[in-house]
């Protein structure tokens, strides 16, 4: 059949018909299409709720630039979903927020304001979290500048701190510098020294070895000075004295019984203080003297 133009293929009434192009069907009442190597046309081609239109583009009748096909490139122009994981360019997503290679298929995870990362993460402007949180997991997180986020800055040379306060921790080989205030609602421990609650400070054997109250001092055991100590009240249960002084035992002595001594003149008598005689042992002042024993001169 030889035929310019439109061919309208009309039911016998049986309900079946098929075109046939050199005994292959091409067409039959099934509306489906067979045996066909190409399809052109000049105007969008559409069937089964499909478009198809120049440039490239595919889609529902209801949205026929759904996709853009070009060289070695299909641009979506909506939601993409799909029941298993997708790869593409190296890169695979699946289920559960997991993005990775095909090396590392769970080196990022998404989750509800928060992004996991197992692995490093290297960035070439600083990193900063305003929302959410920033962790990496069995990783390492590093900037050629500092890095920022939920108010704390980690900079160059070992700082940390605050946006306000950049250099409040100094951290050195086996050191922390701290520049400011250190509080803790537990105990702090370190170098040999423990800190807790109520002014106490001692070591790991000793821990009340020092009281801190408002005005005063107290030793639960043995002060030791190289140097002149100073109060204006010493409190000792016993007093042990070195090098030009006293040691004092049990016998209490009080302001009383030191007072007799206490500015007394030598060789002079002073009312109800000590008799302190010259080099001599001459004595003057006596208003009365009485003795019941014999007295020689």
């Amino acid at each position: 059949m030889d035929q310019e133009g439109s061919i309208d293929i009309k039911d016998d009434g049986s309900g079946e018909f098929e075109l046939k192009h050199d005994g292959n069907t091409i067409i039959n009442s099934s509306r489906a299409m067979g045996n066909l190597t190409s399809m052109s046309a000049s105007t969008s081609v559409s069937g089964r709720d499909l478009v198809l239109d120049v440039g490239g583009k595919i889609g529902p009748s209801t949205d026929a630039d759904l996709l853009t096909l070009t060289a070695g490139n299909v641009v979506i122009a909506g939601a993409h979903s799909a029941s298993a994981r997708i790869d593409g360019a190296g890169l695979r997503i699946d289920t559960g927020g997991v993005i990775g290679t095909a090396g590392d298929t769970d080196l990022l995870t998404l989750n509800n304001g928060s992004l996991v990362v197992a692995g490093g993460v290297q960035v070439s402007t600083g990193l900063s979290a305003t929302g959410g949180n920033v962790a990496a997991a069995a990783g390492a997180v590093s900037g050629s500048t500092g890095l920022a986020g939920r108010g704390v800055t980690i900079d160059e040379g070992g700082k940390i701190g605050t946006s306000a306060d950049a250099d409040l921790i100094q951290l050195d080989a086996n050191s922390v510098a701290v520049a400011g205030v250190i509080s803790g609602s537990q105990r702090i421990d370190g170098r040999g020294l423990r800190i807790d609650t109520a002014g106490v400070i001692g070591t790991a054997g000793d821990n009340d070895l020092l009281t801190l109250n408002n005005g005063s001092l107290l030793v639960t055991g043995q002060l030791t000075a190289s140097v002149a100590m100073s109060a204006s009240l010493i409190q000792c249960s016993t007093l042990e004295v070195g090098a030009e002084s006293i040691k004092i035992g049990s016998t209490p002595i009080s302001e009383a019984d030191l007072a007799p001594v206490n500015g007394v003149t030598a060789g002079t008598v002073d009312a109800t203080k000590a008799v302190n005689v010259y080099s001599d042992k001459a004595i003057l002042g006596f208003r009365h003297f009485t003795s019941n024993r014999t007295c020689l001169h």
